[in-house]
């Protein structure tokens, strides 16, 4: 093996799984520095509340539920304990419309895991990360020479003993894995195969304990290039998405098709050719009964717009980049009917910054129900500089996570470091915690929370002739 592995392994317990050894004997003992202020220990921030005079609103409204039916003249609720029309909350259980919310104390729950490292082909890689079955589920491309096979590991969100689950065997190179949850707390796992005829898309189901369900199964069939791969569950079937060149090369486009019982394709693809082409990346989410495709231009914009179950598009695309200055990054999240993008610009064609933009399905079922979106908010304040945003959702808003690059001579932050802040429905993004210090390069980040505040963060940091694979367990109160 050319990989060097972190964690001490034992025998296989069974085909296909490998059991870790205790959690505490696996972990690297690394100093991560003091949390970002307010967090962690002590009381936390909160965004100062702003009641006097008119009140604005950023983001897309809903009309939640009202305690007493109290409404004042501008259609916001007293503090009463109801809800108003943002859905943020503030420390007194009602809601404000600049978005004021109790900010959460965050913490790393142990240390940080270094799931692999890799010395002989350290190419920049994201490792994948779901919340299913009261576990996290990562899954990574792990490089043996000139080929490289998929692997997952399966950790309780609650902490104890992991399991590492060998997804493709050795022989090819294998890349770019994306994970779903089933419905029973297993998960859906996908990736790029080129044991046929050029880079091809297959998937894989597994049970709650990570024992696989089916073997692995083809998805698509042409001789052309894939990559950028992405899952999601919407309407009660799996829908999938790819990036796939032209015979050329030259011309990127996004395609779909929906997965269903067993992993097996139960519809043919569906070419999104006329609406995609020039596409860097994309990426699914659920979004009610249906789904929401996120795309990134080789030019820089970033779009978004409404699927149906099977894969089509519906209405029209939203622009996301409303300066046209995407650096190519992008990130979805949603939660029922509403989601949080997050993406990339470069300021003035320089200066790297992370931004997010609401959105949410309105006139769902009638035939002009569309996404959408609220106003573009910074969340990388000058002089902060942000890369390769992830997000998910927390209690009434969203965690963002990114690559916080150094901002000196203006700033404080002197060294690359993993960094997670809190977005309201709307109102500025707050800080909580710097996670570790990494490299500016190593792949993109990924994250999941669970339902009782857990989160999961995995990233890659990029060390001379190697590259090393991150995850921490985090816990926000």
């Amino acid at each position: 093996m050319v990989i060097d592995w972190l964690l001490p392994l034992a025998r296989p317990a069974r085909a296909g799984l490998v059991a870790r050894r205790g959690w505490l004997a696996c972990m690297l003992s690394v100093s991560l520095g003091a949390p970002a202020t307010g967090c962690g220990e002590g009381d936390p921030p909160v965004i100062p509340e702003r009641d006097a005079g008119m009140r604005q609103d950023a983001g897309p409204r809903d009309a939640g539920p009202r305690v007493d039916g109290a409404v004042d003249l501008d259609g916001a609720v007293d503090l009463d304990g109801a809800v108003d029309l943002d859905g943020a909350v503030d420390l007194d259980g009602a809601v404000d419309l600049d978005g004021s919310v109790p900010m959460p104390g965050c913490r790393i729950d142990g240390t940080v895991l270094p799931l692999a490292m890799d010395r002989r082909d350290p190419f920049e890689r994201a490792v994948a990360v779901v919340y299913s079955g009261e576990a996290f589920w990562f899954a990574w491309a792990e490089s043996a020479g000139a080929v490289a096979r998929i692997r997952m590991y399966r950790l309780p969100a609650a902490g104890g003993d992991g399991t590492i689950i060998d997804v493709t065997p050795d022989g090819y190179r294998h890349r770019e894995p994306v994970l779903t949850p089933t419905a029973g707390g297993g998960v859906l796992v996908a990736w790029i195969d080129n044991g046929g005829a050029g880079f091809q898309l297959s998937g894989r189901l597994y049970a709650p304990d990570g024992t696989p369900v089916t073997a692995a199964v083809p998805w698509t069939a042409e001789p052309v290039a894939h990559d950028s791969p992405s899952l999601t569950r919407a309407g009660g079937t799996w829908l999938t998405s790819w990036v796939e060149s032209d015979a050329s090369g030259g011309v990127r486009t996004v395609s779909t098709r929906a997965i269903g019982a067993l992993a097996v394709p139960s519809a043919p693809a569906i070419s999104l050719a006329s609406a995609t082409a020039g596409t860097l990346s994309a990426q699914l989410a659920s979004l009610d009964t249906r789904s929401v495709l996120g795309w990134s231009l080789l030019m820089g914009d970033a779009h978004v717009q409404l699927t149906s179950a099977s894969g089509t598009l519906l209405g029209d695309p939203a622009l996301l980049t409303s300066e046209h200055n995407g650096d190519g990054s992008l990130a979805l999240t949603t939660t029922g009917s509403r989601g949080l993008a997050a993406f990339g610009v470069r300021v003035a064609g320089f200066r790297p910054e992370i931004r997010v933009r609401s959105f949410e399905l309105v006139g769902a079922g009638m035939p002009m129900e569309q996404l959408r979106l609220g106003s573009e908010r910074i969340v990388t304040e000058s002089p902060t500089q942000g890369i390769q945003p992830t997000v998910a959702p927390f209690g009434m808003g969203y965690l963002v996570a990114f690559r916080a690059l150094p901002d000196f001579p203006t700033g404080t932050l002197t060294t690359p470091t993993v960094r997670l802040s809190y977005a309201a429905v709307s109102g500025p993004a707050v800080p909580l915690l710097d996670v570790a210090v990494t490299t500016q390069a190593g792949g993109g980040l990924r994250m999941a929370t669970s339902p009782d505040g857990r989160i999961a963060l995995t990233w890659a940091d990029l060390e001379g002739p190697a590259i090393v694979l991150h995850a921490a367990r985090i816990l926000c109160d």
